[in-house]
């Protein structure tokens, strides 16, 4: 099994726009993933009901090192492109994806698919 920094090198680097969220969306988060993330920013990432409570207007992903790899993927997959017109070196084809999401998914959401709070539903 790959750890999530694994995966994660799979994906190729895109450097967003400054203070731009155009992709930020209510989005699942795994255990491990949600984990991570430093007190400060937990239970904002789901804030909103329309955009990650982590993207805020004109400073853009405000825990940018901490997202969640469907968050990695938004721009640097055909299919999925940067709704900013941000072009990468690298596009990962559709396939390629899957199988990134695949075992990310298998091997990470296994809880949030099961129930876990964390499958983008607002938290109480």
């Amino acid at each position: 099994m790959r750890t999530l920094e694994e995966l994660y090198a799979l994906i190729p680097d895109m450097d967003c726009i400054p203070g731009c969220i155009a992709c930020c969306g209510h989005i699942p988060w795994s255990r491990e993933e949600y984990d991570r993330l430093p007190e400060e920013f937990k239970g904002l990432e789901h804030q909103f009901q329309s955009k990650c409570g982590l993207a805020k207007r004109g400073v853009g992903c405000i825990a940018h090192k901490y997202r969640p790899l469907i968050c990695r993927l938004f721009g640097v997959v055909r299919g999925m492109p940067c709704p900013a017109g941000i072009k990468v070196d690298r596009v990962l084809e559709e396939e390629e994806a899957a199988e990134i999401a695949k075992e990310y998914i298998i091997n990470y959401m296994k809880e949030s698919l099961e129930g876990d709070p964390l499958n983008g539903e607002t938290r109480s």
